[in-house]
């Protein structure tokens, strides 16, 4: 079976992650266009030796041109799998499918009742739109992630109930093998980590604000892994706030900015708790369940598909609001929990428990049989 996925881009991200280990575990072969950009992911997957397409190097997002090679590639493949939540992605997904008449998987990675993501450009806003409309009704089969990913869609758009199905994102197996036997060691600063975009819609300024609380009563340190347009606010936030930074050099600050990392597990050995205090409809959130093959607690916002991850008191904590007090309660919360080593251990227990419900074997055979259906039903 030939599988064609169209990716916006290969930086490191939560969808390209997934494609990457999809590349890895899939008993099909596998191809990846790159439509507008590459990045890390893009670099790993190639050097890999997965096929790939940097069709980016052809000019703007849309072009003639593009479309052209586009069109030659898909020759070669049985079915296309659209990715990314981009207008013109979803432009070269439907002509693929109608032009190639080939079975069209959409996958849905967002939550789309979350207006803090969207354009507030009502052109651009009603394009894409129009675009993400089109891409279910040409779909031959819709995946979502979450349950949180398929109401939202319910809300918003029409499409056929009977071509939908939940297919929860899969975390890598290196995390589950060396995270199966990792204990976590309490001690001080507390050490908090945070994996992901540095963005304006994962409410970093409200981590930042219940650290300076919590270091009125002890020792902390959060770590910064990832990168991203936020970078120089929340360093000059974190001045404001009184908490020492530096870049790269954990010792003798409060915080520390690490950038991107094509490789956490240094991270999650070290961390005693994770937190993802995004405020924005988190479809998911796999650096979640990455935290949890550790062992490790984690906090979150009570917002999109979180909850179906974090259960409060079992594996960490979810806010009872989405703002400083919240999130300072949840850590606080979780603090005191750490003072009792058994009852610290049980949670880390119920941590590694759920990440094992998340692996990418399973998420890679589920895609797997979806595929392998609507090429036999295309056959027949």
């Amino acid at each position: 079976m030939r599988v064609l996925h169209f990716l916006s881009g290969g930086q490191a991200g939560g969808i390209e992650i997934l494609c990457r280990e999809i590349g890895e575990k899939s008993t099909h072969r596998n191809g990846f266009c790159f439509l507008s950009y590459g990045g890390e992911i893009y670099e790993q997957m190639t050097g890999f030796g997965h096929t790939t397409y940097p069709l980016y190097r052809s000019g703007k997002k849309w072009s003639f041109k593009k479309l052209v090679k586009i069109l030659e590639i898909a020759k070669g493949y049985d079915i296309v799998v659209a990715h990314h939540e981009d207008p013109f992605l979803e432009l070269y997904f439907l002509l693929t499918v109608f032009i190639r008449r080939i079975p069209g998987v959409r996958y849905v990675h967002s939550c789309y009742n979350d207006e803090v993501q969207f354009d507030t450009d009502k052109v651009k806003r009603a394009f894409k739109r129009m675009m993400r409309q089109w891409s279910l009704f040409a779909a031959s089969r819709i995946i979502f992630v979450s349950e949180a990913g398929k109401k939202s869609c319910e809300e918003g758009y029409r499409f056929n109930e009977r071509k939908s199905r939940i297919i929860y994102n899969g975390v890598a197996e290196k995390y589950l093998i060396e995270g199966e036997d990792h204990q976590i060691k309490i001690r001080e600063p507390v050490e908090i980590l945070y994996v992901g975009r540095l963005a304006a819609i994962k409410g970093l300024d409200i981590l930042l604000k219940a650290i300076a609380r919590l270091k009125e009563k002890c020792r902390v340190h959060l770590s910064l892994v990832g990168d991203g347009d936020q970078r120089q606010f929340l360093e000059r936030l974190a001045g404001k706030l009184q908490l020492t930074w530096k870049e790269g050099i954990a010792e003798g600050c409060d915080v520390t900015f690490y950038g991107v990392q094509t490789d956490i597990v240094p991270f999650l050995k070290r961390a005693m708790l994770f937190v993802y205090p995004s405020i924005c409809q988190e479809v998911f959130g796999l650096s979640i369940v990455e935290a949890m093959a550790f062992g490790i607690p984690c906090i979150g916002n009570c917002v999109g598909g979180i909850p179906e991850v974090i259960g409060n008191g079992r594996n960490g904590f979810l806010t009872k609001t989405t703002d400083v007090d919240g999130m300072y309660d949840a850590i606080k919360r979780l603090l005191e929990i750490m003072e009792n080593k058994e009852v610290f251990q049980d949670m880390s227990d119920g941590a590694k428990r759920t990440a094992q419900c998340f692996g990418i074997e399973k998420t890679c055979k589920t895609l797997d049989r979806e595929i392998e259906k609507l090429v036999m039903v295309k056959s027949n």
